[in-house]
């Protein structure tokens, strides 16, 4: 049982039952008052259970297109149809007429709402702090609780958000001062032709990076982690695949040339390479990127991970390597896995808008693409969520003939150290086109070749024949 925290509570500083009168006598005041806080109150705002009631009746008045300016029909509504004859140790129209009496105008109905809902808020950190662990429950099951509604608090903080067209037209006037002239509007790829076709990662974004198993994910992760931190971006790693230590090396073996076995299982013999190695290794230590390991992790924990960098000011751009390998909340727990997708998809798609970074989940695709002639993957081909495709405001696919089984092109060269980045949507910049990119698998690297524009934009009708009924695996 949880101690009571009630005497913690300080009126004036976490609480008012004067404001929650003045707020409540001003919506009998006028028609369209009650209307005006609706979105930003609800009952367990209210400290004075009296007022609780009314704002209550109030609210249930309004779902059923009742006037609540009207104090007899409220006075009717609670003694009638509530069975509420008494409020605060007073008759229920002698109440209303209370706090009614000393109202004069709404003019700041929304600001005495704020206040209210700021108290709410200190009075629940309180209780939330104060009132410590259920002996009762599982150490852990309450810690996840405690989460929880610390998150409800911080979605309760959301004020009125609409915005006038002169000023959201103000913005992108801004927005295009901003980035003219500019090919990157957002957080390299690493790829100057991705680049130039994407704009980059843009804050508040979610993408996915799709491929079959062995064909790559991560080592395409890497070079974008590493470009981005050249750049000056605090990047995190979320890695629920391989250890930090692998990543390390991997990151290591891209930047000093050396084959990834060598540096891993310290075979390097050749004191120049040594020397490049170390040098290297130096300069990836001053880059700002932080990295996590720790499997079993769900969006709760991906949000906190969020929350931490970003109040210390070291994150800009999120990488997750992979999707399919997180779990879905305690609370969220489902037996079919496609709804649990479905949900860390959106959670994950709210985390990059919540704080306006880019996040970019790897994520495997099913087979169906190893039935095609041509090999090549496609949006329906992403596993177990049609929902990703649909959360996502762009998605690369990744595809190498080589590890698909075909072994030369059309020209008769060999594909062993080809690839092909296949921009299959892009929300706010060009889809349906294929980048070619080279590919050294003893050195973990996809680089782009010469850094020139090769690119081969698909046939349009390329995604449209693809079935209805073609279901991720």
């Amino acid at each position: 049982m949880r101690a009571d925290t009630s005497s913690f509570y300080k009126a004036g500083i976490h609480y008012s039952v004067d404001i929650e009168r003045t707020l409540l006598g001003a919506c009998m005041l006028e028609q369209t008052a009650f209307g005006r806080i609706i979105q930003l109150l609800d009952g367990h705002v209210f400290y004075h259970d009296a007022n609780r009631i009314v704002f209550d009746a109030f609210k249930e008045m309004w779902d059923k297109s009742v006037p609540v300016n009207d104090m007899s029909l409220v006075l009717s509504y609670l003694s009638r149809e509530k069975g509420i004859q008494r409020l605060d140790d007073a008759n229920t129209g002698y109440y209303l007429i209370l706090i009614s009496r000393d109202v004069v105008s709404t003019a700041n109905l929304e600001r005495y709402a704020i206040i209210l809902r700021e108290m709410y808020i200190e009075r629940e950190l309180i209780r939330i702090t104060q009132s410590g662990l259920s002996k009762e429950a599982d150490t852990g099951a309450e810690i996840s609780r405690l989460q929880q509604e610390l998150n409800q608090l911080m979605f309760k903080k959301s004020t009125d958000n609409w915005q006038d067209m002169s000023a959201v037209l103000v913005k992108l006037m801004q927005h295009m001062d901003n980035v003219r002239g500019k090919d990157m509007i957002g957080v390299t790829t690493g790829f100057k032709t991705l680049d130039q076709y994407t704009g980059g990662w843009a804050e508040g974004g979610m993408y996915i990076i799709g491929a079959r198993p062995s064909v790559g994910k991560s080592a395409l992760l890497g070079k974008m982690v590493i470009k981005a931190a050249q750049a000056g971006k605090h990047v995190g790693v979320v890695s629920l695949e391989m250890p930090d230590i692998q990543i390390g090396a991997r990151l290591a073996s891209m930047e000093s040339d050396i084959e990834f076995w060598r540096i891993f299982r310290a075979k390097i013999e050749d004191q120049q390479a040594s020397d490049r190695l170390y040098h290297q290794m130096g300069e990836l230590a001053n880059l700002p990127i932080k990295i996590s390991d720790k499997t079993q992790v769900n969006l709760t924990d991906i949000k906190a991970k969020v929350i931490q960098l970003k109040h210390r000011g070291q994150l800009d751009v999120l990488f997750i390597d992979y999707l399919q390998l997180m779990d879905a909340d305690p609370s969220a727990k489902s037996n079919n896995r496609e709804q649990e997708v479905a949900k860390i998809s959106r959670g994950l798609k709210i985390l990059a808008m919540e704080y306006s970074i880019p996040i970019i989940v790897l994520c495997q695709l099913n087979r169906e693409s190893e039935k095609r002639n041509d090999k090549r993957p496609r949006l329906a081909d992403l596993r177990e969520s049609g929902s990703l495709e649909q959360d996502a405001d762009g998605t690369l696919l990744l595809h190498r003939p080589w590890m698909a089984g075909i072994q030369t092109n059309e020209q008769g060269e060999s594909t062993e150290c080809m690839a092909e980045l296949i921009i299959a949507k892009w929300r706010n910049g060009q889809a349906n086109i294929v980048i070619d990119l080279g590919f050294d698998g003893e050195k973990m690297r996809f680089y782009d070749p010469a850094e020139q524009n090769r690119f081969k934009p698909l046939p349009k009708n390329y995604y449209e024949s693809e079935k209805e009924d073609d279901e991720p695996f």
